[in-house]
C-alpha cells in the first residue's frame, strides 16, 4: 500500500499516531485478545502481558490503562454501576477521577466496555 498519494497524504510519524490510537482503542475493547505494535522490528506495544485467563475483565481494562496512559492515570480510576429501569438500561461506567497530577487532557472513559474520548 505504499502508492503515492497514500505517502502524500501522512507522514510516518501521524500514520504510525494513529495505528497507535486505533491499537489501544481495539485494545481495550477487545481485552481478551493479545495485541503487539511493532516499528522498525522493535515492539513499541504489547498486552501479552495482561491478558490472561486467571485474570478478570476489570484488571486486565485496569492494567491497560496504566500501560497505555500512564500510572496516574491507572490508580485514578472509578468504576460504578447504573440502572436506570424505566429505560431498561444497564451501564457499567469506568472514569478517570480530576486529579492535578495527570499531566495532558487524558479522559478515559468506558461505558458497558466501549471507551469513549474527548479526542475521538
Amino acid at each position: 500500500m505504499n502508492i503515492p498519494s497514500r505517502k502524500a497524504g501522512l507522514s510516518t510519524s501521524e500514520e504510525y499516531s494513529k495505528v497507535l490510537k486505533l491499537l489501544m482503542k481495539l485494545a481495550m475493547h477487545y481485552h481478551m485478545i493479545s495485541f503487539t505494535l511493532k516499528k522498525d522490528g522493535k515492539v513499541e506495544l504489547s498486552t501479552t502481558n495482561i491478558v490472561r485467563r486467571d485474570r478478570s475483565d476489570e484488571e486486565i481494562r485496569k492494567d491497560m490503562i496504566s500501560r497505555f496512559y500512564g500510572a496516574n492515570v491507572g490508580q485514578n480510576l472509578l468504576r460504578f454501576e447504573v440502572d436506570l429501569d424505566d429505560y431498561k438500561c444497564h451501564m457499567n461506567v469506568t472514569l478517570t477521577k480530576p486529579d492535578k497530577k495527570i499531566k495532558g487532557k487524558n479522559l478515559v472513559l468506558f461505558i458497558n466496555g466501549k471507551q469513549f474520548s474527548g479526542d475521538s
